[in-house]
């Protein structure tokens, strides 16, 4: 899929780079590309706030 062609293209689009420690504490860069028409940004912020909650508590599913 040619990124030019996401407006026809309803499922998100997630891309992430690699992890990186810095100051003791781990970081990962994460790219979400959504089509406005099928998501809204408060489930983006729901999403994101329940991965940063399982990331911070990884003895629950590791």
């Amino acid at each position: 899929m040619n990124l030019q062609d996401t407006k026809k293209y309803y499922a998100p689009i997630f891309e992430a780079g690699g992890f990186v420690e810095t100051n003791g504490r781990t970081t990962m860069p994460l790219s979400i590309t959504v089509n406005h028409a099928t998501v809204d940004g408060y489930q983006i912020k729901v999403f994101l706030d329940e991965l940063q909650r399982t990331m911070n508590h990884p003895e629950e599913w590791m």
